[in-house]
């Protein structure tokens, strides 16, 4: 059985297609050991620490015209293509200096939360807007004693 060896804090991303293409990937940095395993579906990426930041790798590899570079190149049939190796190890990445690189992967990552936040609140109203249509439709709730202001 195949597998990938991977460390913590590394950078995992999917190298099969959909997967690439929809920005599949994670920093392993709850793993309970130092390393381990994981599908041959994903490249390791270790980076650097004295050139690249591993947040700053993860939003960069994140950019939509990056992952499209990359799987322009994919290779093998339609629908099981894969990304090689070779690709990411020669796809040229801008690197500012390290305290750079720091800051660009924290603002983007307040970024993120802002965006989980807004969806998930987006989601609990979605909810709470159901739940309330089924109990005026289903008559739990009446509405005939409110008055119209016109």
């Amino acid at each position: 059985m195949g597998r990938t060896f991977v460390f913590k804090n590394d950078l995992i991303i999917a190298k099969i297609t959909p997967s690439l293409e929809n920005g599949k990937q994670a920093i392993l940095y709850n793993l309970p050991t130092d390393y381990g395993y994981a599908t041959t579906e994903v490249w390791a990426l270790h980076p650097k620490e004295d050139r690249v930041t591993v947040e700053y790798l993860y939003n960069y590899l994140k950019i939509q015209t990056v992952r499209t570079i990359m799987a322009s190149k994919m290779e093998g049939s339609t629908g099981r293509q894969r990304l090689p190796r070779h690709v990411v190890e020669k796809h040229k990445i801008p690197l500012p200096p390290l305290p750079t690189q720091q800051k660009i992967a924290n603002i983007l990552s307040s970024i993120d939360l802002k965006i989980e936040a807004e969806e998930n609140k987006k989601k609990a109203l979605g909810v709470l807007f159901n739940t309330l249509l089924n109990n005026l439709m289903t008559a739990k709730i009446r509405v005939n004693h409110l008055e119209v202001e016109t």
